[in-house]
């Protein structure tokens, strides 16, 4: 098992979304090379879902700074394939580090199901460099509300509203609150898939520079839940 090392340089700023859309593409570039990409999920009507993830920032790096971005996976845990990341620059010097945790579901039935019934698994590496797993997202009073409709252009090749949308859809709730500042960590529960036309309520609260975000269809569903830090 290898591990997957891409370079980027971007002259303009690295927004969150495009990190996360960064670490999506990573992972999915990786599956296609270790023979658990569209080829081997497609034919068995599969799709990979992340549950959830965790991201820490101890930089963002500047416009025209290159970087290093590195993914691994970690062993299967049941229905569970850790998969970890690492940015750096070019010298080695860490910008940020991820982990998430993905599934593989029934694309008919909306389903996880167990990787071994469709001889699946992922032998994976223990770097020493492995960022912490992701935990549920920590909680605080909600004291703000407002609606988004899942929209055609967020969608994803799955039918669902791609993880990453949720990052641009929390930071634009949040909005001037978040002005000047940058994401330092934000830990991330994917509960229930959003679909086009669904109307999410967003429910927000604040403790200085960290806020908790969910979305969810009133009581019948929790699309998300994310806890966001700035600095």
């Amino acid at each position: 098992m290898h591990i997957l090392e891409q370079t980027h340089c971007y002259e303009e700023p690295v927004s969150t979304q495009k990190l996360l859309f960064l670490l999506q593409d990573a992972a999915g570039a990786h599956c296609e090379q270790i023979g658990l990409g569209g080829d081997v999920t497609g034919p068995n009507r599969l799709m990979w879902v992340v549950v959830r993830q965790l991201v820490e920032m101890e930089r963002w790096p500047a416009p025209g700074e290159p970087f290093r971005l590195l993914t691994w996976p970690g062993d299967t845990r049941h229905m569970f394939y850790p998969r970890f990341y690492r940015l750096e620059t070019p010298a080695g010097e860490l910008l940020g580090q991820s982990s998430a945790l993905w599934t593989l579901v029934d694309r008919d039935s909306r389903k996880m199901i167990r990787p071994a019934a469709y001889g699946l698994e992922i032998q994976g590496l223990v770097t020493g460099q492995e960022a912490k797993l992701p935990a549920a997202p920590a909680r605080l009073p909600l004291e703000h509300r407002a609606q988004y409709t899942v929209t055609p252009e967020v969608l994803d090749s799955n039918g669902h509203m791609n993880n990453t949308r949720y990052y641009q859809l929390s930071e634009a709730v949040l909005g001037q609150a978040l002005k000047g500042k940058h994401l330092a960590r934000a830990v991330t529960e994917y509960v229930a898939e959003a679909l086009e036309g669904e109307t999410m309520t967003l429910d927000w609260g604040q403790d200085g520079d960290r806020y908790y975000i969910t979305g969810s269809l009133g009581e019948e569903k929790t699309f998300f839940r994310m806890e966001l830090s700035y600095k």
